[in-house]
């Protein structure tokens, strides 16, 4: 996705491009038994037996500083050894919305607190409990990004 950007428009000057963009994508192989997972700083997050464990990504966002020569590392994640995950990807601008009691931005810790007391619940009952919760908090508060909380789970 970088060296397509990067082809795109680092020669354009015609054309503005702004600041790089965070990426996650995660692809599951079930015949094998795993997730393989790339991030151009987005993070992703597992929660099994409420344990939060983060597969970190790479610092630099695709689309940001095509004169440094970078590659995307890929994890491999062996489901095989899990009988029950919940994996999350999720856009900084959920961590930024500002509301609450103190009209503060959400924070990372909160996020993942939220994350792994919901954990339990089914995937549809989360997204019910988060699209509550993040309305709620941000209240009149306009987002100041977008807001992206995207979750699956994994059962062997």
């Amino acid at each position: 996705m970088h060296q397509e950007i990067k082809a795109k428009f680092q020669n354009n000057d015609k054309k503005l491009l702004g600041t790089g963009a965070d990426f996650g994508i995660i692809k599951i192989n079930t015949h094998i038994g795993e997730l393989e997972f790339a991030g151009a700083k987005m993070n992703l997050v597992e929660v099994a037996d409420g344990e939060l464990n983060i597969i970190k990504s790479d610092r630099l966002q695709i689309g940001e500083m095509f004169d440094y020569e970078h590659n995307y590392k890929t994890e491999i994640i062996d489901l095989k050894k899990r009988e029950t995950s919940s994996f999350y990807l999720f856009s900084d601008g959920v961590t930024d919305l500002v509301g609450g009691p103190n009209n503060k931005k959400l924070s990372l810790r909160e996020l993942k607190r939220l994350v792994v007391e919901n954990q339990h619940l089914s995937m549809q009952e989360q997204r019910a409990f988060f699209e509550n919760f993040m309305d709620v908090w941000s209240g009149s508060q306009k987002p100041l990004d977008d807001a992206l909380l995207i979750g699956f789970k994994w059962n062997s």
